[in-house]
């Protein structure tokens, strides 16, 4: 990314001054995974600082957003998920609570546990 600096002298490169490596956002998705008692499932991360959070990640390249949480839910937490309406549209902008500096957006679904289970 390139703006124009003051006095005309031409332009100067955001990129190591702004900008992560990162060209453009990363689209990923959440999971509000709630169990047959209404109770919600959130999980540590490293990338989070060990913070809780809801499961997710990445949306892959020919992936659609439902496919991606229910491949992401999968992976991390070896539960099958039925996938509901998306609840929540996030832009996470180099939060400081990550362990880069990234910018996300993010969508976040309702889910529930494959046969209601615990």
């Amino acid at each position: 990314m390139k703006r124009k600096t003051s006095g005309g002298r031409g332009f100067e490169s955001l990129q190591g001054r702004h900008m992560s490596e990162q060209k453009y956002p990363e689209p990923t998705v959440a999971a509000l995974i709630l169990n047959k008692e209404g109770e919600l499932l959130l999980c540590r991360s490293h990338k989070w600082f060990g913070k809780l959070g809801l499961p997710g990640g990445h949306i892959e390249l020919g992936e659609t957003a439902k496919e991606a949480v229910r491949r992401e839910i999968k992976e991390e937490t070896g539960l099958e998920i039925d996938v509901g309406p998306m609840l929540i549209f996030q832009e996470l902008v180099f939060v400081p609570e990550f362990a880069k500096r990234k910018h996300f957006v993010c969508l976040d679904y309702l889910c529930y546990l494959k046969g209601g289970g615990k």
